[in-house]
């Protein structure tokens, strides 16, 4: 994009235009990348040394603000594909998906922070794990953690499926625990 020196629009508010622009994007991790490259690859008309300044600044923070919340709105979005999975197999009327949609969320974020110690566990030992380097303490300590993830997984699944036959009969509360363990892409 290159413009004449006799072009009314500034560069900065060129750049205003390109981050506007960029916000229309649907989704989040997209907009991200798509803004960062945007601003920072495509040359706009320099006068000065502070017109760079304050379009690096504005890259930096704009990045940041757009990139850091991309991985919890990803796990909201999945937690949203489990549901709308779980729900339009069960075909249940308007007033039971009403009833089990909030427990179904409340499922997906408890099992979430159910895995979370031992999934940072297994990060904090995933390079010694892939050279194959795991002390024996290291070895015991992620098989006890994936123990405890696995009975603390049982019991959230047993409350819940209680909370579930609350709202529907017994077979279908069954049925509803048996699709929040299939896998959704």
């Amino acid at each position: 994009m290159k413009l004449s020196t006799s072009h009314p629009i500034s560069p900065d508010t060129i750049s205003l235009q390109l981050c506007t622009t960029t916000f229309t994007f649907i989704n989040k991790y997209v907009l991200a990348r798509v803004l960062i490259i945007t601003i920072i690859v495509v040359p706009l008309p320099q006068k000065s040394n502070m017109i760079r300044m304050k379009q690096i600044v504005l890259t930096a923070i704009l990045g940041l603000i757009m990139v850091l919340p991309v991985q919890h709105v990803y796990a909201g979005e999945k937690d949203d594909a489990h549901v709308s999975y779980v729900l339009k197999n069960m075909k249940l009327s308007k007033e039971d998906a009403a009833k089990v949609k909030p427990l179904l969320y409340a499922y997906y974020k408890e099992m979430s922070n159910v895995k979370a110690s031992h999934k940072a566990l297994k990060e904090k030992y995933s390079k010694a794990e892939d050279a194959g380097k795991l002390t024996t303490a290291q070895c015991d300590e992620l098989f006890e953690s994936k123990q405890k993830q696995e009975v603390a997984q049982l019991a959230v699944r047993k409350a819940y499926y209680a909370r579930m036959k609350t709202v529907l009969p017994a077979a279908k509360a069954y049925k509803l625990m048996k699709l929040t363990n299939d896998k959704v892409k």
